[in-house]
């Protein structure tokens, strides 16, 4: 039981690792450079469906856990994210609507605020 414990807990730390390196960021526009970019923070208990009009799905899930944030590089620039988010008692918000002009270089997290609903905050 400690063995699957430890291995449990090397992999949550692993995962949380790779999920706020910049490195390891997903790209959702490779073709934009990266100083024209930013990073965005998503926890997982934020489900981006749309950036601006394409569909998008940017958390990933490793033998079925689901990293607690993932980092993914965005263009700079004024953006619209559609997203549902699932507040602690599991109840779901959905289709809320962010509007933000992100500054390239810069890193982005989303957070929830008291009441359902989300913002973007720099960091």
């Amino acid at each position: 039981m400690k063995k699957i414990f430890l291995i449990a807990a090397v992999l949550c730390l692993v995962l949380a690792g790779c999920a706020t390196n910049p490195d390891k960021a997903k790209v959702f526009d490779p073709s934009v450079p990266e100083e024209e970019s930013c990073f965005l923070i998503v926890p997982n208990f934020v489900n981006v469906r749309m950036f601006d009009t394409t569909q998008v799905s940017w958390h990933d899930s490793i033998l079925g856990i689901t990293p607690l944030q993932t980092m993914v590089r965005i263009p700079a620039g004024s953006h619209i994210l559609m997203l549902d988010y699932t507040d602690m008692s599991e109840k779901v918000y959905p289709n809320l609507m962010l509007e933000y002009d992100f500054k390239a270089g810069s890193k982005y997290q989303i957070i929830s605020i008291p009441g359902g609903t989300v913002q973007i905050a720099e960091q």
